[in-house]
């Protein structure tokens, strides 16, 4: 919830949508996202477990992740406070589309806190490629659950002042993330 909450507030309440189904396809492309992202990791960390046990295989690879979803975030916030602008119109096109969750659920799904680092270790050291998925499908599934309020969230988008506070949160969140990310990167 810490760190998956902003990054859907942002990106769901700062659109208005369609009712609950609309709301119910944009969640499912994020939790599709997430779900690639996890099981993409249980393949990748249990192979790096097999190859680099004691090393710091990942230390790059994550923090691009966060890099990634704050710039992706901050382009959103950019394009949905200025769309008027001839920039904003050709550059962030894709901004404006429902995969843009999808994005953010993989780059969600690489995130370097302490649940995620403990999973891929877990991951790392299983006996098996079978174990270190079915481990991670289970991750999503635990963390999953904690999302679905936010199925509910159209009823809230209604409201303009809620979809510009939103917009903000997208914004603040997308520089936050993109700082974390660098800091991760070379300071870690």
């Amino acid at each position: 919830m810490g760190f998956c909450a902003p990054v859907l507030m942002g990106l769901l309440l700062s659109r208005a949508e369609e009712g609950w189904k609309g709301n119910a396809l944009s969640l499912g492309l994020f939790l599709t996202g997430r779900l690639l992202a996890y099981l993409l990791f249980g393949v990748i960390s249990f192979y790096a477990g097999a190859i680099f046990r004691g090393h710091r295989f990942f230390m790059v690879l994550l923090p691009a992740g966060e890099i990634l979803l704050g710039l992706l975030m901050l382009i959103c916030a950019v394009h949905m406070h200025f769309p008027h602008l001839s920039l904003c119109k050709t550059a962030f096109r894709w901004s404006d589309s429902r995969w843009t969750l999808f994005a953010a659920g993989v780059f969600t799904g690489m995130n370097l806190c302490p649940p995620f680092i403990m999973a891929v270790g877990m991951a790392a050291e299983s006996a098996s490629l079978a174990q270190s998925v079915l481990f991670f499908l289970l991750f999503f599934a635990a963390t999953g659950i904690y999302l679905l309020p936010f199925l509910f969230s159209g009823i809230a988008a209604r409201s303009d002042h809620i979809r510009s506070a939103a917009r903000i949160v997208c914004g603040l969140t997308g520089i936050w993330l993109m700082g974390s990310g660098i800091h991760k990167l070379f300071f870690f």
